[in-house]
């Protein structure tokens, strides 16, 4: 079943005085791999004269470059987009013979190649002790994520989102709780200590149930040989799936952020807003017209009605037929 959604992100800044804006850095368009899914798109800026240029970063993410050549008094960054949300299984893909069971080790030529997504930052003792802890029994590779995915959403308590930024392991560990966006650079960490390459993606998760709702998100992406990156959300215990809108996918959250830049220094007001609405397309007209359409669907329930009063339901069942080969119009 797909889900067809517009989605509207708004973020304000309001400053007390007319300020000085750097060049600032936005990743707020859906990255290249999930543009199959996203049919219309704009941003829009609320901030005075302004240059927008769209280019592609070392990791081919779509990054706008936008200059404000006067001081203004706010940044307005307003995005829509529709985008067709069509259930998946995320289980469903393979992986080569190599990479079905856990520890397997990657080619020569494939480890040079991910060596950005290999490479562990220096940590500390809590870091060390909590990478120290991850269960290494070896299983099939899907398992053994599951598993590793469960183990750090029952590890650290998660906290509601909270502003994208640097992220502290040691501190995430000493509260024992971190929001969605520390819980993914801390299953990036843990991945890579198993000798996965993993990297952090930031987007957005949209929830189409009853009241739909959309927030920034963040999430890890492994990789398997044969399958290629596969999403895990540590701050859901769960694997990727159709809800998940990826903006930006990089070895680091510093290199994900959704907007990067800076200011004169001045007291600032921030809001941000998100607003979901399912589309559901108009039934067809032709070759009726709205009236008869509603005659129609009338003369249905009463048909319904009758039915049921005279204890008739319908019944469907499949029924075998043979086919003369001779005479095809007898059977």
């Amino acid at each position: 079943m797909t889900v067809r959604i517009a989605l509207r992100h708004r973020i304000e800044q309001r400053y007390t005085r007319p300020v000085r804006l750097s060049t600032h850095w936005l990743r707020l368009r859906p990255a290249p791999g999930a543009a199959d899914r996203v049919s219309a798109y704009s941003l829009k800026i609320d901030a005075g004269p302004h240059f927008i240029n769209w280019v592609r970063d070392p990791f081919e993410n779509n990054l706008a470059r936008l200059d404000l050549p006067e001081p203004v008094p706010r940044l307005g960054l307003d995005l829509e987009l529709i985008a067709e949300l069509e259930a998946i299984n995320p289980f469903d893909f393979l992986v080569e013979p190599v990479a079905a069971n856990y520890p397997f080790e990657y080619d020569p030529q494939l480890h040079k190649e991910l060596g950005p997504y290999l490479g562990m930052p220096r940590g500390g003792p809590r870091l060390g002790a909590f990478l120290a802890s991850l269960d290494r029994q070896p299983a099939y590779i899907v398992a053994f994520l599951t598993r590793l995915n469960q183990q750090i959403h029952e590890s650290v308590a998660g906290l509601p989102p909270g502003a994208p930024g640097p992220v502290d392991p040691e501190a995430v560990l000493a509260r024992g709780a971190g929001t969605p966006w520390e819980l993914a650079w801390l299953g990036t960490l843990a991945l890579r200590s198993l000798g996965l390459a993993a990297r952090f993606v930031s987007g957005y998760r949209v929830s189409v149930g009853p009241g739909p709702h959309a927030a920034l998100h963040a999430w890890s992406d492994v990789y398997l040989p044969g399958a290629g990156w596969i999403g895990l959300d540590p701050a859901g215990g769960l694997f990727v799936d159709e809800g998940y809108l990826p903006l930006a996918a990089a070895p680091d959250p510093l290199r994900a952020l959704p907007v990067v830049g800076y200011r004169e220094a001045c007291d600032e007001a921030i809001d941000e807003h998100f607003d979901v609405r399912v589309l559901v397309a108009d039934p067809p007209q032709w070759p009726l017209d709205a009236a008869q359409w509603r005659d129609l669907q009338a003369l249905g329930q009463r048909i319904d009605t009758d039915l049921a009063d005279a204890d008739l339901p319908l019944t469907v069942a499949p029924s075998l037929a043979f086919v003369s080969a001779e005479a095809p119009g007898l059977d």
